[in-house]
């Protein structure tokens, strides 16, 4: 069973100008419970608009989710799972627009910040390399899976059956280092 807990930020303008290009999905961490959470996130078409300029691609037209949140020692919580969209893209060779599906997984570990001592503090910091921190109580689920979608997206584009024909109308011309090669095979007979 999926549930959708995802809260967006309605905090005000501040708040959503930093969310203004990304999917605006926060899990609160207090209500994860210790056997996890199933999400399923659906992009609106608010948000295709908004995943399509940040990507500066010519359109993002789906995307969905189905991660789960799961928490672990230490107060780690991981979310897992998997992703798919479908995005419009311009090939590189032909410069025509196509359609073009992305399927990828993501899997993440947070953790919250601990108060340590000093000479603790080294220790912590490598071992929390591999984290991501878990800033005022919540999950930025809907950023972690726009960065993970946008890295999933071809960067260089190119439609199946797209064929690169290059003809050069220019004329042959003779290659400067031919006298060199003359000049070597005259020593050589001496």
């Amino acid at each position: 069973m999926w549930y959708i807990i995802i809260a967006r930020n309605n905090e005000g303008n501040k708040k959503m100008k930093e969310q203004s290009c990304r999917l605006s999905y926060e899990a609160d961490v207090r209500y994860i419970p210790a056997s996890g959470k199933k999400l399923r996130i659906v992009a609106d078409d608010e948000e295709l608009a908004r995943l399509t300029e940040r990507f500066k691609i010519p359109a993002v037209t789906s995307f969905r989710a189905d991660v789960s949140l799961e928490r672990g020692a230490g107060g780690q919580i991981r979310l897992s799972g998997g992703f798919h969209g479908t995005v419009v893209q311009v090939c590189g060779v032909t410069l025509e627009e196509f359609e073009q599906s992305v399927d990828d997984t993501v899997d993440v570990v947070f953790c919250e910040e601990q108060r340590a001592s000093p000479k603790e503090k080294e220790c912590v910091v490598e071992m929390q390399e591999a984290f991501e921190p878990i800033e005022n109580g919540k999950i930025p689920v809907g950023e972690i899976l726009t960065e993970c979608f946008s890295l999933a997206i071809d960067p260089f584009p190119r439609k199946k059956d797209a064929q690169f024909a290059f003809e050069n109308d220019a004329p042959e011309r003779e290659n400067p280092f031919a006298a060199l090669a003359g000049l070597k095979l005259n020593q050589k007979k001496d």
